[in-house]
């Protein structure tokens, strides 16, 4: 490893406490936004049956043991997050962003 890699490398270690509960946070934050629009609502803009459905980990319900992600992320919820799109076109801004099969 050269030395400005190794700079940037501890550079950025320093800052890790700051960034990684901030992504947390956003990442919440927008999954929960976009649940709102989920199951063939409309919400904030977003058009009524477009987003089926969205995962994220603050959503998991206790399995049988009794687990929750609470206990394993103790300083906040995974940052990432998927949603299932239930159109055949998705359209942003008047272009065409996607077609997809309904294979």
């Amino acid at each position: 490893m050269g030395s400005f890699e190794a700079w940037l490398l501890l550079r950025s270690l320093r800052t890790l406490h700051l960034r990684v509960p901030r992504q947390s946070q956003t990442g919440t934050a927008l999954a929960n936004w976009l649940k709102f629009a989920s199951g063939g609502n409309s919400h904030d803009g977003i058009p009524a049956g477009l987003i089926e459905m969205v995962y994220h980990s603050s959503f998991q319900k206790p399995d049988a043991q009794g687990f929750t992600p609470e206990k394993q992320m103790e300083g906040g919820y995974n940052a990432t997050f998927s949603i299932i799109v239930s159109q055949a076109l998705v359209v942003v801004s008047g272009y065409l962003m996607a077609e997809i099969s309904p294979d």
